[in-house]
């Protein structure tokens, strides 16, 4: 019996994967650094797509081949995982993404907010929304940045300011970052 073909090469994938890994943590650096220009940071975005155009040529593989990656404690995995799969604009993928966004924690929590910042799909609106009004402070302003990003954040809301004022320095400072961006003046 004939096994039809793959029309697709696995070890692609792997490749597309890998190098959004790396690019996604090369851009993460270039947004903070006084040595990169928008310019570089551009270029560093184009690199990205072309590689998540990659992965996305070949749909009905991706679930199968990177819901596994969303396990791991590795920040820009995770992204390189999360942000395809949002992409997919499949409701159940993106409702299961939402459901380890409001379990995960650490550097696994980064990267899920990495990719929602992108990419909010409205089936995960209100979850998000729901772990910033009501879960822990970490992951509270994991999802206001993630609001905030997708200008969906009340700039006056007052859960914010209780984040404001969270004694570990990680929140408060994330939670400080998100303040200019939802300024709004008089």
């Amino acid at each position: 019996m004939n096994m039809p073909r793959a029309r697709f090469i696995p070890e692609l994938l792997d490749i597309h994967a890998e190098e959004i890994e790396f690019l996604w943590g090369q851009r993460r650096n270039a947004m903070t650094s006084p040595y990169h220009t928008p310019r570089e940071i551009a270029g560093l975005n184009e690199r990205i797509e072309a590689h998540v155009q990659g992965l996305l040529a070949v749909p009905a593989a991706l679930p199968q081949y990177l819901l596994q990656r969303l396990e791991s404690d590795e920040r820009d995995v995770v992204f390189a995982a999360a942000y395809p799969l949002l992409r997919l604009d499949e409701p159940s993928i993106a409702m299961r993404i939402a459901e380890l966004f409001a379990t995960s924690e650490g550097a696994r929590l980064d990267g899920l907010r990495d990719a929602l910042g992108i990419i909010l799909p409205a089936v995960c609106s209100q979850p998000v929304l729901d772990q910033y009004l009501k879960a822990e402070p970490a992951r509270a302003v994991a999802a206001a940045v993630v609001l905030a990003q997708r200008r969906q954040l009340d700039a006056q809301a007052t859960r914010l300011n209780f984040l404001l004022q969270d004694p570990d320095p990680a929140v408060a400072g994330l939670a400080w970052g998100i303040v200019a961006s939802v300024d709004q003046p008089s």
